[in-house]
């Protein structure tokens, strides 16, 4: 019989396999995207794990296999007992769902805190904001050493976006803002931790164990405090699961009663049932006194040249980029059109950079013919 733990968690499923010696034998890591059962069957299938087979499930998507499952505190404290059995230890994980701190004592007792609901911290907010600049954790983390970070002290997922794309918008290298957005998430992780005294001793577990910048930030705000990455940092709470799985030969059975995610065909599926407009034929207008207009969004960046009428657009992707963002799409702009601009606005999160790059390289006498707009306007 085979005993395994798994941990299904908000971006990945990690499993590990014991021998009847507590050692572990190998061990399994995947983003699953959601689709934890298709990952699941993978796993199944690479372990040729069968009915008998004992598997003690983990995480927060832990109900979406119909096995025996413990919380991630059970799962923490038992892999902390089994690596660590005399000493008292404060555990701080950083997953994808979020972030957490254990702190357990010799006599057996411990406390356990979790971060607030707010996205600020986690592995999946971090993979959603780095993907704005198409990349992500193991790339920045390269990108920003000996980098000094901006400052970024907010906790809200919302509003840390914002600063995000502003800071970058505003003309600040990106490897600075991105340091300091790792820099930020350690210390919100630090703050929920000292929230009780430390241990002498900090574990980092979790999928952004593997960031260096922000195990190292972590580090720096525990002075005198011995912190260190496990080898089993991963995997940490899928062997809890699995030592649970051992030491209980006959769990119950648990029915699945949380419906799958269901997925829609698509949408390539159903061309044939689109009609295609054809663009009517752009009449000739006069040339004469055209208008560019720019939104430099987070995101994405658009243009549009208008005489009488609409003549020319265009769009492309920021990527945190904003004034290369308007390089391109001004580049698009036929030369006869550019030569007949009269003015121009730019609105949009980076607009201020944008239009004074854009009056730079006007004559003084045509700064006037540039102007900034918020959105609301």
């Amino acid at each position: 019989m085979k005993i395994i733990g798994v941990d299904v968690g908000k971006i990945s499923l990690k499993a590990v396999a014991l021998d009847g010696k507590r050692q572990i034998k190998k061990t399994f890591w995947k983003a699953h995207k959601t689709e934890v059962e298709k990952v699941w069957q993978e796993l199944k299938e690479k372990w040729q794990i069968e009915k008998n087979d004992q598997v003690v499930v983990t995480g927060c998507f832990r109900e979406m296999l119909p096995y025996p499952s413990i919380p991630p505190k059970v799962a923490q404290e038992k892999a902390l007992r089994f690596l660590y059995p005399q000493e008292e230890l404060t555990v701080i994980r950083l997953g994808g769902g979020g972030y957490s701190v254990l702190k357990i004592k010799i006599s057996g007792q411990s406390e356990y805190r979790e971060n607030p609901r707010c996205a600020v911290g986690t592995g999946n907010f971090l993979d959603q904001i780095l993907a704005r600049v198409n990349l992500n954790i193991l790339e920045v983390d390269e990108m920003v050493k000996e980098v000094k970070g901006l400052e970024m002290t907010s906790r809200c997922g919302v509003t840390m976006k914002t600063d995000f794309t502003h800071l970058l918008n505003q003309g600040n290298r990106l490897e600075e803002v991105i340091a300091g957005l790792l820099d930020s998430l350690a210390k919100n992780a630090v703050a929920l931790a000292r929230k009780s005294q430390v241990s002498s001793k900090v574990l980092i577990i979790g999928g952004l164990s593997v960031s260096k910048r922000i195990v190292q930030t972590i580090k720096e705000n525990l002075p005198g405090i011995k912190t260190e990455v496990p080898p089993q940092a991963l995997y940490f709470e899928a062997l809890g699961a699995a030592l649970v799985g051992l030491e209980k030969k006959e769990l119950p059975q648990r029915r699945l009663t949380v419906s799958p995610l269901v997925f829609l065909p698509d949408l390539k599926n159903y061309l044939n049932q689109v009609t295609k407009i054809n663009q009517s034929e752009v009449q000739k207008t006069s040339l004469e006194n055209l208008v560019l207009g720019l939104d430099i969004g987070s995101t994405g960046s658009k243009i549009v040249v208008l005489g009488e009428r609409p003549i020319f657009e265009a769009y492309c992707e920021t990527k945190g980029q904003p004034v290369q963002a308007a390089k391109n799409l001004i580049s698009q702009i036929p030369a006869e059109y550019l030569e007949k601009v009269k003015a121009i606005g730019c609105t949009g999160s980076g607009r201020e950079i944008v239009a004074g790059l854009l009056r730079a390289s006007l004559p003084e006498k045509n700064h006037h013919q540039v102007f900034v707009l918020n959105e609301i306007a």
